[in-house]
């Protein structure tokens, strides 16, 4: 296996420190899009799926030096892949193909058993781009985002996408009580869930939205919380107080600026630079520094850290390069043996990439 050390630098308390991230493991998926960390006591899995139309999903053995075995084949266009609590199952969207050819969508569930998974088509769901799963008081609650209802071609938006809710029944396999919630969401692309937190952030051509999950004495929630359009969002915490004090936000639709807005969803920097065809993002703890992960698909299609820093009042980002001409559609970060490691799925070299920090 090769190993591609590469260097970041992080700037900390005035001083210029230098941290190697390496390359650990790499494998050849043509337009790999879609990532998971499927885990329970026994297995530990790292799911990679393509968006192309003969696609294929793969699962890669974290406990297994990272032995690879097919899930699906010949069917792609998966744009989510969520766990279903309390199993090694999970339900993906197919069929939702580069160029939103999507109107074929469909949600299905792949079943564990034996050390290989099982597929079953659920539900046609036209341009279904987000969903998720949540835990609620006595079940499990389904969310979905459609980038639109329908298109006429690929750059038709005048039908826009909608907010769908209800619940997922585990030994029925199905949806119960769905529907959309009344509202509008021109170009839907990004959705960031904080199930700790009790809500979900939604973002489109209109602005974030904030999806309040129900509860004993409420309904699904949803308001506005910023106005200007945004693509995809992530927050991280850098003080500790387990409230986040910034976000990282893609403004446009898969556009080429990306901003820092405070708690209150105030901009407080627009980062320098342009970043054609902006998607992969992901915050968090990342081997104990807050920090945000960063991609573009375009132009030098790099991938980096992102750390916020303040002086005097003043707030600027520090990037920290992890690879180069890669083009990250999503990231994701797992922890193995108390040690954290990032994924991204490098859509323009076809290939799935793990780093780690050393």
């Amino acid at each position: 296996m090769c190993i591609i050390q590469l260097v970041k630098r992080l700037l900390i308390k005035g001083k210029w420190v230098f941290i190697i991230i390496k390359k650990i493991f790499s494998d050849n998926v043509p337009l790999v899009y879609s990532l998971l960390h499927l885990k329970n006591e026994s297995n530990d899995f790292l799911v990679a799926a393509s968006e192309e139309e003969k696609g294929s999903a793969y699962a890669y053995d974290l406990n297994n030096d990272f032995m690879k075995q097919e899930v699906w084949s010949d069917i792609g266009g998966t744009m989510t892949m969520v766990q279903i609590p309390g199993t090694l199952d999970f339900l993906a969207t197919q069929k939702f193909y580069p160029g939103f050819n999507a109107s074929a969508c469909e949600l299905v569930k792949l079943t564990f058993e034996k050390n290989s998974w099982t597929t079953k088509k659920m539900i046609n769901f036209p341009y279904l781009h987000r969903f998720d799963l949540v835990e609620g008081e006595n079940e499990t609650l389904f969310i979905g985002t459609t980038i639109t209802e329908r298109k006429k071609s690929t750059d038709d938006w005048t039908s826009p996408g909608k907010i769908y809710v209800g619940e997922y029944n585990h030994e029925m396999e199905q949806l119960t009580n769905l529907h959309s919630l009344e509202i509008d969401l021109i170009k839907n692309h990004g959705y960031c869930a904080f199930k700790e937190k009790g809500y979900s952030l939604i973002t489109s051509e209109d602005g974030v939205y904030q999806l309040f999950y129900p509860t004993k004495t409420s309904d699904w929630v949803l308001e506005k919380v910023y106005d200007s359009p945004v693509s995809d969002i992530a927050a991280i915490d850098t003080d500790q107080d387990n409230e986040f004090n910034y976000y990282l936000v893609i403004n446009e639709f898969h556009g080429e600026k990306i901003s820092i807005l405070n708690q209150d969803f105030k901009e407080v920097t627009q980062i320098r630079g342009t970043y054609p065809f902006a998607h992969s993002i992901w915050g968090g703890i990342f081997n104990g520094k807050p920090c945000f992960i960063f991609g573009n698909r375009e132009g030098k299609q790099d991938y980096y850290t992102i750390s916020v820093t303040e002086d005097s009042g003043v707030i600027d980002a520090e990037f920290g390069l992890i690879d180069s001409q890669v083009g990250s559609t999503n990231t994701i970060v797992f922890q193995k043996d108390s040690k954290q490691y990032l994924v991204s799925a490098n859509r323009e070299i076809d290939q799935l990439a793990v780093y780690e920090e050393i």
